[in-house]
């Protein structure tokens, strides 16, 4: 049981690359160019977008197939928002969701991130876990960093 435990475990995996599930959106391009991608690669590690990645299949079964090919995940819930009456409501990312729950159920870590101005419009299902709450992409890139490092998945 114990073997089957540490095949599973993701702690001592040599993978380097770190799948990224965010909104594809020029307004957060800037978080992934100069927060996101630099954090992981600070770590000695590799940013993984499924946007970004040439490939021939249905896009969920590369999703999937790049997942279980990762590190782990770093799950960005900024999204749009929108008004109805007086209320903001997020344009909710569906697809990172999704992502995060597919890591969870492999038993894959989840760094959970979030720009200030969304983190209250986060579904309510996924507040418990504690999201890297960021202003700008420095601020992330040095939060994110220092995520990964104290987590042990630093490879550097």
């Amino acid at each position: 049981g114990f073997q089957r435990l540490d095949a599973l475990s993701f702690l001592g995996s040599d993978r380097q690359q770190v799948f990224v599930a965010m909104w594809f959106h020029q307004s957060v391009e800037e978080a992934f160019s100069l927060g996101i991608r630099p954090a992981i690669e600070g770590a000695g590690l590799s940013a993984f977008r499924i946007d970004k990645a040439e490939h021939n299949n249905k896009i969920d079964d590369e999703i999937i197939a790049q997942l279980r090919r990762s590190r782990l995940l770093v799950a960005d819930f900024t999204s749009g928002i929108t008004k109805v009456g007086d209320k903001k409501e997020a344009i909710a990312r569906g697809g990172v969701y999704f992502e995060a729950g597919y890591a969870l159920g492999l038993g894959m870590p989840v760094i959970w991130t979030c720009k200030s101005d969304c983190i209250d419009l986060v579904h309510f299902d996924t507040r418990q876990y504690n999201h890297i709450v960021w202003d700008n992409p420095q601020q992330l890139k040095t939060a994110l960093e220092n995520r990964i490092r104290a987590l042990g998945y630093a490879r550097n």
